[in-house]
């Protein structure tokens, strides 16, 4: 219940600095079908096409790599142009660290963000298509909240997460919200994908 309790408090504050930090997107300069993003101190060409921002090389973030397998994972996964990825690794990086400042680059495409860089939405990201949650459990509450989570409701896949038993299936689902995450946010999926 603690986990519960502290990780809803992070959420709290992760939400408030994710409105107050994300960008409107890329910006354009002169021809809209092209703009620049700097990468590491440089400046790289990033090509739009339909209203869509090419993401651009990423950095590696191998020097960054710690002790934690699930950060690094979701840090290799930022760095594999998985932007949903660099937004899990700035939800659940301890402030100050490294892979903070690195999810803060959307994995070095960008200038570093004071906040939440919103990468999946300053780069038009696709929001990925969800899993059927089949069976879960037999919880008919939970079984409610998943089937909402799978309809696009961002805020039942949190609470399906917060309220559900620490490694359930219903806790698995609702950590990736839904099947859209590769990697799980722990409840960020409102955050991620704004309201339902």
């Amino acid at each position: 219940m603690a986990r519960r309790a502290t990780h809803l408090a992070a959420l709290a504050l992760g939400g408030a600095l994710a409105l107050a930090g994300c960008g409107a997107g890329v910006e354009t300069r002169g021809d809209p079908a092209a703009t620049s993003a700097p990468v590491g101190g440089d400046t790289v060409p990033v090509v739009t096409t339909e209203g869509r921002a090419a993401v651009p090389a990423g950095e590696d973030p191998a020097a960054l790599l710690g002790e934690d397998p699930a950060l690094d994972a979701l840090a290799q996964a930022c760095f594999d142009e998985d932007l949903f990825a660099c937004d899990t690794l700035f939800l659940r990086t301890e402030v100050g660290t490294d892979l903070e400042a690195y999810s803060q680059t959307c994995g070095g495409r960008i200038e570093r963000e004071a906040g939440a860089p919103g990468c999946a939405e300053r780069f038009d990201a696709a929001v990925p298509a969800p899993d059927e949650p089949g069976v879960l459990g037999d919880d008919a509450e939970l079984d409610v909240l998943a089937q909402e989570c799978f309809g696009g409701d961002p805020g039942a896949c949190d609470d399906l997460f917060l309220e559900s038993d620490v490694g359930s299936d219903y806790e698995a689902y609702g950590s990736t919200c839904g099947g859209r995450l590769a990697l799980g946010s722990d409840g960020g999926c409102e955050s991620q994908f704004g309201p339902g």
